[in-house]
């Protein structure tokens, strides 16, 4: 598969095309219901997350690290679903953002859980210089998040992107986001010198990933 490129189309059904053992680094961040994945797929959304986190360790190499974003509701099953297809736990990491998705008859969400795994159980990239940036709890402000939805409601603050990136992978390292989106996670990895692959169900996602990306010089 070319490398620096943006695929339209179903991800499970795409992430199959990819070599093993070829990705240096994974962020996902899936849909958080059935209703947002295209083409429908027939069948529950666990099992549908099961069969793409299959693929993402296979192509994910032996010293490759993948961040998974995910709905807290769901980030308990995701969880245990990487330990059975052979991934070491890393962290549970805390995205602090202003806002809070109110709940009824439950507390309402003030943060986004992101779990992190290897493949391998100590050797992986983890680029850590400063002591403040090696906790599991990472914050941002109203206004970073503001700026965000303005490119994209659901997009993650290139923040967070950054430090993931910058972190558990190298100059040249190959990263992979199965559900691309606005393209937050390939737009930091050419500015920051990495090589990416994209995918998404969305024709306007993708076309603005590409235009994102055009305004990038590596």
């Amino acid at each position: 598969m070319k490398e620096n490129i943006l695929l339209l189309g179903d991800s499970v059904e795409l992430l199959k095309k990819v070599p093993d053992e070829t990705v240096d680094l994974i962020f996902a961040d899936p849909p958080f219901t059935l209703e947002e994945v295209h083409p429908p797929v027939r069948c529950d959304y666990l099992t549908w997350t099961r069969q793409w986190m299959k693929e993402c360790v296979r192509v994910l190499k032996r010293t490759g690290s993948i961040y998974i974003q995910m709905s807290s509701d769901y980030a308990p099953f995701v969880f245990n679903i990487a330990i059975k297809e052979g991934l070491y736990y890393k962290n549970w990491i805390v995205w602090k953002h202003s806002y809070v998705c109110q709940e009824r008859k439950r507390f309402g969400k003030a943060y986004t859980p992101i779990l992190f795994f290897t493949r391998h159980s100590s050797k992986y990239s983890f680029n850590v210089q400063e002591k403040e940036d090696c906790v599991d709890t990472w914050f941002t402000d109203k206004s970073e998040e503001e700026a965000t939805r303005k490119i994209d409601e659901l997009s993650t603050p290139s923040s967070i992107l950054e430090r993931i990136i910058k972190t558990s992978s190298n100059k040249g390292d190959l990263i992979l986001d199965p559900f691309v989106g606005s393209g937050t996670s390939l737009v930091v990895a050419k500015k920051f010198n990495r090589r990416y692959i994209g995918f998404d169900s969305s024709e306007y996602k993708i076309k603005l990933a590409l235009r994102r990306l055009k305004q990038v010089s590596s």
